[in-house]
């Protein structure tokens, strides 16, 4: 298929696919910003509507329901939006950028009128040009959401330039083949969605059966404090001594095991990191050689025959959202070694305990496999967007 060369936007020596052009984005889109409001302005579900404001956005783009607002002031037709409708982040509280300029489809959970905040913009899409979401998808695009932090301005909290949005310029493919490639990226999205909820559903059931294992008052159960059935010690790296590929696991306090190609310990342990900036702590069962960070505790237990691992790991996981609340210090949390040596712990026979973390066993092994298949499904997603949106695949 013959092609024509690009003029500026899109990358030197790239070439435009025939019958697609180079626009800028305010020829298929305009821009309409929110409301300025007052706290005196928020009502709540029976005294106001809807109100789509910054924390509806999730990291990335996406919908966080537990955001939503309600609005009781006064407003124009301007500043209302309807279930469908597309729009960014106007401001960003985080450090990264990963809010700013980030698009979300407005969901349809009202029969109400809905509003929107200054903190974000609609974009009203010209449906005759283009698709909306083809539009979307293209906003997604990490070229896309950098220029969206190149533009935006502030250090503690990042302002998108509104103005300038109109001026980026996006690959536009005939209409026919925005909506073929809308239809290819969002069946993969809701293979994801699917996906996402048997992983929900899965943590739900876990959640509820760990309450039901540590709360019930369970025959022969005996209450310990933490420190009187394990013992503490800690690593003694700095976290910047991994290595790529290491033979080793080593633990830190990220979410992530990384490598190492020496080990300080050799046996079964519990990783609980010792410290986490918004103090959401990772807890980690391995039984081998490792290292650990500094701040990372390694937890062992004093007795097999009366403590079982697993049933520790999942007592400490479930007891993660205490610890957060209980932990200490500002810009970084820290979980104190007199915290967790007086944490109380109840204890049924170690036949029980084996029982419940073989069931909690099967669920952690189900959401591991779900959360691959998400991870390979938004790798495809990604591999997609490259091709289709950029036009290197044609879509006949």
């Amino acid at each position: 298929m013959p092609k024509q060369k690009t003029t500026a936007a899109i990358k030197a020596g790239q070439e435009i696919p025939e019958g697609w052009r180079e626009v800028n984005l305010g020829e298929v889109i305009k821009i309409r910003k929110g409301l300025t409001y007052k706290s005196l302005d928020y009502g709540d579900e029976t005294n106001g509507l809807v109100f789509i404001n910054l924390k509806c956005i999730a990291k990335g783009g996406g919908f966080n329901k537990a955001g939503i607002k309600y609005y009781k002031g006064q407003y124009s037709e301007e500043d209302l939006v309807n279930g469908g409708d597309l729009i960014i982040a106007n401001t960003d509280l985080t450090r990264a950028g990963d809010v700013i300029g980030a698009p979300l489809f407005v969901p349809n959970i009202t029969d109400k009128k809905m509003l929107m905040s200054m903190d974000v913009s609609a974009l009203d899409i010209n449906e005759n040009l283009t698709n909306k979401k083809f539009i979307y998808y293209y906003l997604l695009q990490d070229k896309v959401r950098q220029f969206m932090r190149n533009i935006s301005s502030g250090s503690t909290v990042l302002h998108l330039q509104v103005k300038e949005v109109p001026k980026f310029k996006i690959l536009l493919p005939p209409l026919t083949t925005q909506n073929k490639i809308a239809e290819i990226l969002g069946a993969v999205d809701e293979d994801i969605e699917k996906v996402e909820k048997i992983i929900s559903n899965s943590e739900s059931i876990k959640t509820g059966l760990m309450c039901r294992f540590f709360n019930l008052e369970i025959k022969g159960r005996k209450d310990f404090k933490l420190g009187e059935v394990c013992n503490f010690v800690t690593g003694k790296l700095n976290s910047n001594q991994a290595e790529l590929g290491g033979v080793y696991p080593f633990f830190t306090c990220s979410q992530e095991t990384f490598r190492i190609n020496k080990y300080s310990f050799d046996c079964e342990a519990i990783l609980l990191a010792g410290n986490n900036a918004a103090g959401i702590y990772s807890v980690k069962y391995y039984k081998g050689k490792f290292d650990a960070y500094q701040r990372t505790y390694v937890i062992t237990v004093r007795d097999k025959t009366k403590t079982d691992y697993l049933y520790l790991k999942n007592f400490l996981e479930w007891k993660l959202d205490d610890l957060r609340k209980k932990s200490v210090g500002t810009s970084t949390k820290f979980l104190t070694i007199k915290l967790l040596l007086n944490l109380k712990l109840s204890l049924p026979k170690i036949e029980e305990q084996k029982y419940c973390s073989k069931i909690l066993l099967i669920l952690d092994d189900k959401i591991s496999v779900y959360k691959k298949i998400k991870y390979n499904l938004t790798q495809l997603k990604k591999g997609l967007m490259a091709d289709l949106l950029s036009g290197h695949k044609i879509i006949s």
